[in-house]
């Protein structure tokens, strides 16, 4: 065979030529040609050989813009990767804007940032700016309702893109959103980005301005309930702030007040209270107001049936979750294969922590599991998180409801058989 023959053998069979094919074929017009398209694309991506792709003359810029945002539909939920749009920038796809009369960069249009943005998307990734590239000073485009790129990049903790707009020296670090009146620190420390909280103040945020709601940053960070530990750590930050000095109004310290955060307080009185005279004591109400917003999760949980398929998880996968967690690399304080090697009742009589919970909860090993096994797991985790809270409660009641004819022992052996539900529903009928 010839070297010209060889050659288009090779043309033939390489991934170009395939998604030239696919794209030929494919309706890129509607949402589910486009999840098509994509569903067919991704066996080609990752198997990639041969030429570079030109996806400027394979794709029109709006075909790509409406493929990013499909990539992320396609894969909303614990996915941990978008193929088509490492796809795109790993081939240094880069938008290239559209010009007014004067020949500046038309900044007023959305974006596919902001589309994923307003979805909080799972698996939304800071490489999507590699595409519309912050580091240009005309590169904050932004939406109808004022939100930027840059506002999305502090929503969700991207540390380097936010270093990189700030660095550009066009972008404000108190730049507003129209439609709410958040800053960019109202938004990273509702979505709790500690990073990208110290960058903005020290670019010279303000620490005070009030949202369309009349809330602060500080406001934001005594809501949280966490112990104050964000209140603490704003008020301390701002101490280098190289803005404008933080003003401690009598709301902030009602929160504080009504929350019993004592740390605050006290960090509150170091940084200077400035609302003293308009301070009033909150009422009794005010107090259980707040702690009354923590109740009620065991009646929601049983209204929507959480404790009934919890029980149903317990019977009906425990062994398919022991052998999946088995090959999990094990974490020292909780391991999810020795977790599932035990019953819900023997789970508690260890005291676990709930703080081993959380972490085990926030954690990516959860996700590492084969898909169908997610909602038996979380469901297996809610009946033993359940029992540790309706166990001590259950005892009683049902000691009661049986007017102490059976001694201790014999009471809580009869428990340690019941699964959640039966000792929630216990509880309640004490209560009759």
């Amino acid at each position: 065979m010839s070297n010209r023959g060889r050659r288009r053998n090779r043309m033939a069979n390489d991934s170009l030529t395939e998604l030239i094919q696919l794209k030929n074929t494919a309706n890129l017009t509607t949402t589910e040609g486009r999840l098509q398209f994509l569903q067919r694309l991704y066996p080609i991506i990752e198997n990639w050989h041969g030429r570079r792709p030109d996806l400027r003359r394979l794709f029109q810029a709006e075909e790509i813009e409406e493929l990013l945002v499909s990539d992320f539909d396609e894969n909303e939920y614990f996915r941990r990767s978008v193929p088509f749009v490492n796809f795109v920038t790993g081939f240094g796809y880069k938008y290239r804007a559209r010009l007014d009369a004067s020949g500046k960069p038309i900044l007023q249009r959305t974006t596919p940032i902001h589309l994923v943005a307003r979805r909080a998307s799972f698996c939304f990734t800071s490489a999507l700016y590699k595409i519309y590239q912050p580091r240009l000073n005309d590169s904050n485009y932004r939406d109808e309702s004022g939100f930027t790129h840059f506002h999305a990049a502090c929503k969700f903790g991207f540390h380097r893109v936010v270093r990189e707009f700030l660095r550009a020296g066009r972008v404000d670090p108190d730049l507003v959103v129209d439609a709410t009146g958040d800053r960019p620190l109202h938004l990273a420390i509702q979505h709790e980005h500690k990073g990208v909280v110290r960058q903005l103040l020290r670019a010279g945020a303000d620490p005070n301005p009030m949202n369309e709601a009349g809330v602060t940053p500080l406001h934001l960070a005594c809501r949280k309930n966490d112990d104050g530990v964000w209140a603490r750590m704003f008020l301390r930050e701002s101490q280098h702030s190289k803005g404008p000095q933080l003003r401690i109004d009598a709301r902030a310290v009602r929160l504080a007040v009504t929350s019993l955060q004592s740390r605050v307080l006290v960090e509150m009185l170091r940084c200077g209270i400035d609302g003293w005279n308009d301070f009033v004591f909150p009422e009794a109400q005010e107090f259980a107001d707040v702690f009354a917003e923590s109740r009620g999760g065991d009646r929601l949980f049983d209204d929507h049936g959480l404790l009934e398929r919890s029980a149903r998880a317990v019977t009906s996968r425990r062994l398919e979750l022991k052998e999946a967690s088995s090959r999990i690399e094990r974490d020292r304080k909780l391991e999810l294969h020795d977790l599932f090697q035990l019953r819900p009742s023997e789970v508690v009589r260890k005291t676990v922590s709930a703080t081993q919970f959380y972490k085990l909860a926030y954690g990516s090993k959860l996700w590492m599991l084969p898909e169908r096994l997610w909602e038996p797991c979380s469901l297996y985790l809610c009946e033993i998180m359940m029992r540790s809270i309706c166990l001590r409660w259950a005892l009683d009641s049902f000691i009661r409801k049986i007017q102490y004819e059976l001694p201790l022992v014999c009471c809580q052996k009869i428990l340690n058989n019941m699964t959640a539900r039966d000792m929630y529903h216990i509880c309640l009928a004490a209560d009759l």
